[in-house]
């Protein structure tokens, strides 16, 4: 199946829908954006993504189920647990960010008395482009 993926990036918040072939919506994603878009953008993409998958899954168990099958109880329950292991996999990507982010303050506190002056970005990419940056 094609499908199209829509992303909003706002300053407060960043939305993102998946749409399919026929024009429908399959999924969507919603954060906050924290002043972070390019977190911002994967969140919401991920949830949308996510969000199609589920629903994909849940048509194509809808149309071959028996009709005593629990689907609605088993699919909460799969979501569920999924949805616990991506969150734990978010908040572990968002402690390695914080650690990077202290680490570089720690070394841009040290290096304060530079002559330089300049308040330095700390975004990933900006942190990506000082570390692969020639110093001097």
């Amino acid at each position: 199946m094609r499908t199209v993926i829509g992303i909003d990036l706002g300053s407060t918040t960043t939305k993102a829908v998946v749409l399919g072939e026929d024009g429908r919506t399959l999924g969507r994603g919603l954060t906050n954006t924290r002043s972070n878009y390019d977190v911002a953008c994967a969140i919401a993409k991920s949830e949308a993504l996510v969000a199609t998958r589920f629903a994909l899954f849940r048509e194509r168990l809808e149309e071959s189920r028996a009709k005593d099958a629990p689907i609605p109880e088993v699919m909460a329950e799969i979501e569920r647990c999924f949805r616990l292991e991506q969150h734990l996999g978010q908040l572990n990507a968002l402690r390695d960010e914080m650690e990077t982010a202290a680490a570089d303050g720690a070394g841009t506190a040290a290096g304060a008395g530079s002559s330089s002056g300049r308040a330095r970005s700390s975004t990933p990419a900006s942190r990506r482009r000082r570390r692969s940056s020639p110093r001097g």
